[in-house]
């Protein structure tokens, strides 16, 4: 019997990379240990750990771009291409060779989606959306949407200021796993699990903000 291909939403394959971390911080073995003063590094498996805290930028990064493909799908499934957001529209003119808003019958919805999918993807020996950093979000969304909703993610206890701050440390950490096979510090499970929290909150809250957007 051939299988059926569920295609997940942004949020789902984020939380779907976070829930493989935390199904990989079960088999630490710092997590089988009890009582006080348990350790929470044990030698020999800081791979485990940089594992861990790579899939969580990775869910960061998958979270981002497939859900500018979901918004930009829902503005092509709900809009014409005169009440497209400017923006959107300006963007995908400006890097076609011929003007996508000419195309006869549905020709200006494959443009739009082959654009996005260049600028996500990369094509021709260009590269696409490389590095999930504060930056390079916001750039990409504005570039996109003309619109970001990164510069007003909080919640409490969390400024945006501080959420800010510590994408920027998770991509830093991240770019050391990859390139160095290390970490700028110390690795441990407690603070594995708090990368999984902040990560999977920073989705959802970027998400709600996204949603309005398209309302």
């Amino acid at each position: 019997m051939t299988g059926t291909t569920v295609e997940l939403t942004a949020l789902e394959a984020s939380d779907s990379l976070l829930e493989d971390v935390r199904s990989l911080l079960e088999h630490h073995p710092a997590s089988k240990l009890t009582g006080p003063g348990r350790p929470e590094a044990v030698p020999g498996v800081d791979p485990l750990l940089r594992a861990c805290v790579a899939l969580c930028y990775t869910a960061w990064e998958v979270y981002v771009e497939e859900a500018l493909r979901e918004t930009v799908e829902d503005l092509l499934n709900r809009h014409e291409a005169q009440t497209l957001p400017q923006a959107l529209r300006d963007w995908v003119a400006g890097n076609a060779k011929t003007d996508p808003w000419a195309f006869a019958g549905d020709g200006w919805v494959d443009e739009v989606r082959n654009q996005l999918a260049r600028r996500l993807d990369g094509n021709g020996g260009k590269y696409g959306f490389n590095t999930a950093s504060t930056d390079g979000v916001i750039t990409l969304y504005k570039q996109v949407l003309g619109y970001e909703p990164l510069t007003k993610v909080s919640w409490q206890g969390y400024s945006n200021s501080k959420v800010m701050r510590d994408i920027g440390t998770l991509v830093e950490v991240r770019g050391e796993i990859v390139h160095k096979g290390s970490t700028p510090g110390a690795l441990n499970i407690n603070g594995v699990r708090t990368w999984v929290a902040f990560v999977e909150r920073l989705c959802r809250k970027f998400d709600s903000l996204l949603v309005k957007f398209r309302d």
